[in-house]
């Protein structure tokens, strides 16, 4: 059986800088019975796979290994918030404001493109 989701378990808690008996205590194992998943020799119910991604602060699918769905769907919020930037934009322009205000809030929309992409 793949334990990929294991040995991402394993990185993620790195990254976090979390130790093994950290997480022990936080889904309340002893630090032997913790490490013996990290070990790939016992598997993990559902609910504790739940747990883990609530301590890592990351989804489900990103410890299943479903990174791209992820990285999807954080694109598509986006482009979802660049739409909404522009739908003010084109509002707007249809409201018949003069050069200036136009330049005004076309340099504002810019900004804001700017910030949400760096969210």
């Amino acid at each position: 059986m793949n334990k990929q989701y294991i040995r991402n378990i394993k990185n993620l808690r790195i990254d976090k800088g979390i130790s093994q008996k950290d997480m022990a205590e936080k889904l309340g194992f002893s630090y032997s019975n913790y490490n013996k998943i990290e070990k790939e020799l016992v598997e993990i119910t559902v609910s504790k796979l739940y747990e883990i991604a609530e301590i890592l602060e990351v989804s489900v699918n990103s410890i299943l290994g479903n990174i791209e769905l992820d990285n999807l769907k954080i694109e598509i919020e986006k482009r979802e918030k660049m739409i909404g930037v522009l739908t003010v934009l084109l509002t707007e322009f249809a409201s018949g404001k003069s050069k200036e205000e136009t330049a005004d809030i076309v340099k504002s929309i810019k900004e804001k493109v700017a910030k949400s992409e760096s969210q």
